[in-house]
This record gives structure tokens, C-alpha cells and sequence, in this order.
């Protein structure tokens, strides 16, 4: 029998970093530069994409592409919470 729990953890972190998205594109509207993160939502999208394939065929486990968008997510909004603050 196999551990399902790392395909919950996934999933899991798949559905936050979607509703993430919204957050981010609205915060940067408030900031005045909403092309500029929908585009970074659009790279993290497809990022977890191709990264979910590209490492899939590798071996490497599913969250770890997750846990990578997040991270590059979580750089730019840290950014942007700076470009608020500031503003």
C-alpha cells in the first residue's frame, strides 16, 4: 500500500498558491504596476507546470516544483509588500 500524504501535501499547496493569485494582482493594482505581477502569476503558473513534468521525469516528488514556485511567489511578494509600504 502507498503513502498517499505527500499527494495531499501537493494538492494542498497547489490550492494556496492559487488563491494566492488573486491576492497578489490585486495588491499590485494597488501599487500601480498590475501588468507586471499578473505576468509574475502567469510564470509561476506555468512554472509549476513545467516544473511538475520536468522533474516528474526525474524522479523528484511533486511538492518539491510547488515548494520552488513558492518560492519564487513568495520573493516578489515580499517585494510588493515593500513597493506598499512604501507607497
Amino acid at each position: 500500500m502507498e503513502n498517499k500524504q505527500p499527494e495531499k501535501v501537493s494538492v494542498s499547496l497547489q490550492i494556496l498558491l492559487y488563491l494566492f493569485f488573486p491576492v497578489m494582482i490585486y495588491l499590485g493594482h494597488k501599487v500601480g504596476k498590475t501588468p507586471f505581477y499578473i505576468l509574475i502569476v502567469l510564470i509561476t503558473t506555468a512554472g509549476s507546470i513545467i516544473l511538475q513534468i520536468g522533474l516528474g521525469y526525474l524522479g523528484i516528488p511533486y511538492y518539491l516544483s510547488i515548494l520552488i514556485c513558492y518560492g519564487f511567489y513568495l520573493y516578489f511578494a515580499r517585494k510588493l509588500i515593500k513597493e506598499l509600504k512604501l507607497s
